[in-house]
Order: C-alpha cells, then structure tokens, then sequence
C-alpha cells in the first residue's frame, strides 16, 4: 500500500514538473485608448471646509476583461463612488470610491497581499506564482473614510490573473495605468495551458 502511495505522490510531482516544461502559447491584447474610464468627473472643495471630495458621489461604471478572446469576459473592473453617512463634524469621510476587479465567472482569480484582499503589484517580468495568495476580488483603489481603509497607485502597473479551464489553472497578467482617478486598461496576457505560473508582461 506504502509503495502505491508514493508512486501516485511521484506522479504527482512529475506532473507538477511537466507543466513549467512544456512551452504553451501566450494570447497576448493591446488595449484600445478608449479603455480609459472613471466614476469621477471632479474634486471640490467641500463647503464645510473638511476638505476635497469627488464628484459624482453616487456613480458607477464598470470595464471587462476577456482575459483568453473566447468570447465571454472573464473579470471586470468596477470604479464606484458613493455616499454614505457617518459624521456629521467631519463630512469629508462621508464620501468613499474604489476601483474593484473581480472574476465574473466562478473559475478567476486575482494575485492579491492578503491585507483586505489587496490588489498585488507587479513589476515588469515579476513572477506570477501560484505560490501567491489569490482570491475571487481585489481593491485597486479602496479609499473608503469610515474604515479608515486606503490602497492606491499612480502611473502602471502589473496585476496577476488566472482562470480555470478545464480544471486547468490558466495563468495571466493585466497592465494598468492610472492618474489621479482616471484608470487606462493597457495590456494583458495569458498563458494559454496548465503551469504554475508567468512573468508580468510576458507575451512569448
């Protein structure tokens, strides 16, 4: 039985070996310019004096992403703003925004830190690892003033993605570039078959 066992456990890993060795192609997209959007038109001087808050306070719009051009959208990106009261001597926290990307279908995932499901950051030619924590949803922008809660970035950055197919993990990357609340899908990439991995930006 013991001997079974560790020729499945072989298996098992040869398996594990065979998927980083095997080349598989990269579906690789440029972004067209009009992929760049926001839920926030201004910021203003609130009349309070507390500070600048955005405007609209009340608005969503969201982009997808067909990670592997099969037809379906595979994560969207979801920029909110919104009210919610919470002090009245501070009025400046009642007005929050966030940028989320989720995996619209059960199989994605995103490359998140692990601190409130944070988006992870890569740099160029980083390794996307399956090592990595991954969860369904992450904050890319999180400014939500009741938490006290904050996440952001400026100018581009690397996002880690991956999609099940046929019990397959997929895994992908997404370029973005952002100014201020103006957020521009760039590029993204998948490695089209089974691996434990990919490096932010690759495309062959």
């Amino acid at each position: 039985m013991r001997s079974v066992r560790n020729a499945l456990l072989i298996l098992v890993l040869l398996s594990a070996c065979l998927k980083d060795k095997v080349t598989y192609p990269i579906f690789h997209q440029t972004f067209v310019p009009t992929e760049s959007f926001t839920c926030v038109d201004t910021l203003i001087q609130h009349p309070s004096g507390c500070g600048m808050i955005v405007q609209p306070a009340d608005s969503a719009v969201f982009r997808t992403i067909d990670l592997d051009n099969d037809g379906q959208a595979d994560f969207q990106i979801s920029c909110t703003s919104w009210y919610d009261f919470v002090s009245a001597s501070y009025p400046c926290a009642n007005y929050n925004t966030s940028y989320v990307i989720s995996a619209i279908q059960n199989n994605g995932s995103v490359a998140t830190t692990g601190n409130f499901n944070e988006v992870r950051k890569y740099s160029e030619n980083d390794s996307i690892s399956s090592s990595h924590q991954w969860y369904s949803s992450a904050g890319i922008l999180v400014a939500v003033n009741q938490a006290p809660f904050v996440t952001d970035f400026n100018g581009s950055s690397y996002f880690g993605l991956k999609i099940r197919k046929n019990n397959q993990d997929w895994y992908g990357w997404l370029k973005l570039e952002k100014s201020g609340y103006h957020l521009t899908l760039l590029a993204s990439g998948v490695k089209q078959g089974p691996s434990t991995g990919i490096k932010a930006g690759q495309i062959q």
